[in-house]
């Protein structure tokens, strides 16, 4: 017996008037296809564009985060080759002085070939800027978020985008932290992705519905720091 109220893909097989979530018609979790990364030439770009190695399946989930070292230069827009609409999920979240960041979601993308499709991210005025990309597989199309968090901080204490609280089973966690300070790998238990000497991208399988406030060790000089946190939604769910 499907209950009114439990949200998609939770059933009563006991008759109980109670939520099962663990029988659940949900499609399988969250999974990472691939992923890549660019940055611009100078700091007077006013955009970049990072494209992706190997096929692309059609319904999976782009994950696009946008780094620039402005607070004053803004992001027009996002886009790519083969047209996948990309929604805002967090950001722009900008540090005390140095880093901007956003994180977009492009669900339910079309097929392409390998090496088709590319990510241009666009700027009102110049900017040194860096774009990360990824692909996920079995994201919910219709709501691909399950919940979002972001910090920023100037220090080399630990490096967090604070507290996510999800609400689903088997959730994608994917982080993205900016940095004028090294981050010493990634969040614990976390995948590295994507990294480079002031960048992390990674991501997490988050099996059970609860809160994840993960923080890696920084190191080196003081510098702004910019840290966001994205829950990605089972598929049926």
């Amino acid at each position: 017996m499907f209950v009114a109220g439990c949200g998609r893909g939770f059933f009563d097989p006991d008759l109980s008037g109670e939520c099962d979530a663990s029988s659940t018609t949900a499609g399988p979790a969250p999974t990472f296809v691939q992923a890549n990364y660019a940055t611009s030439g100078s700091t007077q770009d006013v955009g970049t564009a990072a494209g992706f190695p190997l096929p692309q399946a059609a319904g999976n989930t782009i994950v696009a985060v946008v780094m620039w070292d402005s607070t004053s230069s803004n992001l027009m827009s996002v886009s790519d080759d083969v047209g996948n609409a990309y929604q805002t999920a967090i950001g722009p979240t900008r540090s005390p002085g140095y880093w901007s960041q956003v994180v977009y979601v492009a669900p339910n993308i079309a097929a392409a070939g390998a090496g088709v499709n590319v990510v241009h991210a666009a700027f009102t005025t110049g900017s040194f800027v860096r774009i990360a990309v990824a692909e996920y597989a079995a994201v919910d199309n219709a709501q691909p978020l399950d919940g979002t968090s972001a910090m920023v901080g100037d220090s080399t204490v630990n490096v967090t985008a604070g507290s996510i609280t999800t609400t689903h089973v088997s959730d994608r966690l994917v982080g993205a932290t900016s940095s004028r300070i090294s981050v010493d790998g990634n969040y614990p238990n976390f995948m590295l992705r994507e990294s480079a000497v002031e960048f992390v991208i990674q991501d997490l399988q988050a099996d059970t519905p609860r809160a994840y406030a993960p923080a890696a060790q920084a190191s080196g000089n003081s510098g702004d720091w910019v840290a966001q946190l994205i829950a990605l939604r089972r598929l049926g769910y």
